[in-house]
C-alpha cells in the first residue's frame, strides 16, 4: 500500500487523502448522527408505548372497576333485602334493580341467578327451559337506552363463574369475583365475554343466589385495537389476564388463547415474566406474536380490592419504528455521496488548476535546466507564472536561478574560450597574450590566475617569441652567429644574444689571430728564405 500510493502522482495524492478523509469524515458524522436519532427514537418509542399502555390500562382499569363497583353495590342491596325481609321480597323490584344495572355499566348483560325457585313468579322469561332460575337483562343499543328481559339458556348455569362462585363462596363473604375471557352464547349468537360477579347470602350466611354482569368484549377490543389509535404499523395492543389469557389481541385468531403458548420465543420469555407477576416494565428485545422484533411495554393494573389481574402489552415493531432511521440514513447516504462528488470535483478541478497542471510544468523546466547544467543540448525555458502563491514564488525562484545559471555558464565559457586562445597562441610560441576574462566559478579564476602566472613565468624565463628564438638556434647551428632575437625579453633570450656576441668577437679575436698567424708565417717563410 505504502509502495503504491508514494509512487502515485501529488495530484492523485492529493485527491486521494481528501477523499479518504473526507468519507471517514462523513462516515463518522453519519454514524454519530444515526446513533444520537436512534437512541433518542429508541428513548421516544419506549416512552410513547409506555404511556400508551398505561393510557389503555387506566382505561381497562377504570372500566372494570366502575363495573365491578356497580356489581358490588347492587349484590350489597340485595343482600340487605334478602336478609332483612326475604319474605316480602317482590321479584318486580328485583327485576327493575337487574334492569337498571345496565343504565350505568359498560356492561352488555345484566343476570340473577338463584338457587332456590322462588315461589308466585310464573313469568317464564325468568325460568331457564330446565326450569332454573336466571333472570337476564340485554342491552340492545350502545347508549343502553334500551333493555329487554331474555329468557336464559340451560347452558349460562355452566358459565365458569356461577362454579366459581359455587364453590367458593362461604361463610357469607361477599365479594366481587372476575371471571375468564369466554366464549358465551346468551341465545343471540356466540360471543367473547367477560362475567363479573357477586354472592347473596341470608341472614344465615346460606349462599342464595349470583347477581353480576356480562361484558361483550369485542365491543371493548373494537376500542383498543381501533386502527386509528395505531402508533405504528403493525403495532400490537393485547389485554391479558393474570394467567396469560388472551382477552383483546389485534389477531381476532389469537384471542383466548394463552400468550405463553402463542409466542413461546426466548426473546418474549422476560416481557412474558412480568405479566406472571403483574409488573410494569418496557423492553427492547421483544419478539411479537408476529415473530416482528418488536419494543414492548407491560402495563399491569389490579382491579379494585384485587379482585382480577390484568397486563396491556403494548409492541411497537422496530422495523416501523427505525424507518424514519432508516428513511435518514438513505437521506444521508445520498447527500452524502452528493456532497462528496462535489467535493471531490472542486478539490479535483483545484488541484488539477493549482498543483497538477503546475507541477509538471516545474519538473519539466527542472529537467531541462539540469540536462542544460550537464552540458546537454537543450532549450531551458522559463516558466510562465499564473499566480503570486507558493508554487509561484518557486517559479520565479526557478527562472531567476535558471537565469543566472545560464549568465555563469556564458561568463565561463567565455573565459575557457579565451583560455583556448590564449593556449593556443601559446602553443604556437608566442607568450605575449593572457587571459583577462574573469568566470563566475571561482575555482575557474583561480585556474586562469595559474595559466596567467605559468605565461608570465615562462615570458621570464625563456621569452615572448619561440619561433624567434628558435631561428636564432638554427643560425648558430649553422655557425651563423651574426644574427640575434629580436626584442630580447626573457632570459634564455637575453643569454642567447649574449652568447652569440661573445661568440661572435671570440670568432673574430680567432680570425685576427689566424691573420696574424699568417702575416708572421709569411714573415718567417721570408725569412727562412733568407736564411737560406
Amino acid at each position: 500500500m505504502g509502495k503504491w500510493f508514494s509512487s502515485l502522482r501529488i495530484a492523485t495524492k492529493l485527491l486521494f487523502s481528501v477523499a479518504v478523509i473526507m468519507v471517514l469524515g462523513i462516515v463518522i458524522l453519519a454514524i454519530s448522527i444515526v446513533k444520537e436519532v436512534s437512541e433518542d427514537i429508541v428513548v421516544n418509542t419506549k416512552n410513547t408505548i409506555t404511556q400508551a399502555s398505561k393510557n389503555y390500562a387506566t382505561t381497562m382499569k377504570g372500566l372494570f372497576d366502575e363495573t365491578i363497583v356497580l356489581t358490588r353495590g347492587v349484590g350489597s342491596s340485595l343482600n340487605k333485602i334478602y336478609r332483612e325481609n326475604p319474605q316480602d321480597v317482590k321479584i318486580n323490584s328485583v327485576a327493575t334493580i337487574i334492569e337498571n344495572m345496565l343504565d350505568n355499566s359498560h356492561a352488555n348483560y345484566s343476570f340473577l341467578y338463584l338457587v332456590s325457585r322462588p315461589e308466585g313468579v310464573f313469568d317464564n322469561r325468568y325460568f331457564t327451559q330446565s326450569g332454573k332460575f336466571m333472570m337476564l337483562y340485554h342491552s340492545v343499543d350502545e347508549k343502553k337506552d334500551s333493555t329487554v328481559l331474555q329468557q336464559a339458556l340451560d347452558g349460562i348455569l355452566n358459565m365458569p363463574i356461577i362454579h366459581k362462585v359455587l364453590e367458593e363462596s362461604k361463610d357469607g363473604e361477599q365479594r366481587a369475583y372476575v371471571g375468564q375471557p369466554t366464549k358465551l352464547d346468551f341465545g343471540s349468537g356466540e360471543f367473547l365475554g367477560l362475567n363479573i360477579a357477586y354472592p347473596i347470602f341470608d341472614k344465615d350466611k346460606k349462599l342464595l343466589g349470583i347477581v353480576g354482569y356480562t361484558f361483550d368484549l369485542v365491543d371493548v377490543s373494537s376500542r383498543l385495537t381501533d386502527p386509528k389509535l395505531n402508533l405504528y404499523d403493525g403495532d400490537l395492543r393485547i389485554l391479558m389476564n393474570r394467567s396469560g389469557v388472551i382477552a383483546i389481541h389485534n389477531n381476532p385468531d389469537l384471542i383466548l388463547e394463552n400468550i405463553f403458548n402463542a409466542n413461546s420465543r426466548p426473546e418474549a420469555k422476560k416481557t412474558l415474566n412480568a405479566v406472571l407477576e403483574n409488573k410494569s416494565a418496557v423492553f427492547d428485545d421483544y419478539v411479537a406474536t408476529t415473530g416482528d422484533e418488536s419494543y414492548a411495554s407491560v402495563a399491569s393494573f389490579s382491579t379494585v380490592n384485587d379482585t382480577s389481574h390484568w397486563s396491556i402489552l403494548v409492541t411497537a415493531p422496530k422495523k416501523e419504528v427505525l424507518k424514519p432511521l432508516y428513511a435518514l440514513q438513505i437521506h444521508i447516504a445520498i447527500l452524502s455521496f452528493v456532497f462528496l462528488l462535489i467535493v471531490m470535483v472542486v478539490v479535483w478541478y483545484c488541484v488539477r488548476k493549482i498543483v497538477g497542471a503546475r507541477l509538471p510544468i516545474i519538473l519539466s523546466t527542472l529537467i531541462n535546466f539540469f540536462r542544460f547544467l550537464n552540458h546537454e543540448k537543450v532549450e531551458v525555458k522559463p516558466i510562465i507564472i499564473r499566480a503570486n502563491d507558493e508554487l509561484g514564488a518557486m517559479g520565479r525562484a526557478i527562472n531567476e536561478n535558471i537565469q543566472k545559471a545560464k549568465s555563469d555558464i556564458d561568463q565561463d565559457s567565455a573565459l575557457v574560450n579565451e583560455a583556448f586562445e590564449v593556449i593556443n597562441h601559446t602553443c604556437g610560441g608566442h607568450a605575449t597574450r593572457r587571459i583577462t576574462l574573469n568566470g563566475a566559478n571561482p575555482q575557474l579564476n583561480t585556474l586562469k590566475d595559474s595559466v596567467n602566472q605559468l605565461l608570465d613565468l615562462l615570458s621570464s624565463a625563456i621569452g615572448n617569441d619561440l619561433p624567434e628564438l628558435n631561428r636564432v638556434f638554427d643560425s648558430f647551428v649553422r655557425l651563423d652567429f651574426s644574427t640575434q632575437v629580436k626584442d630580447a625579453q626573457g632570459r634564455v633570450e637575453v643569454v642567447t644574444n649574449t652568447l652569440g656576441q661573445e661568440i661572435k668577437k671570440m670568432l673574430e679575436a680567432s680570425s685576427n689571430f689566424a691573420k696574424d698567424l699568417a702575416a708572421q708565417s709569411e714573415d718567417l717563410k721570408t725569412s727562412m728564405q733568407r736564411l737560406t
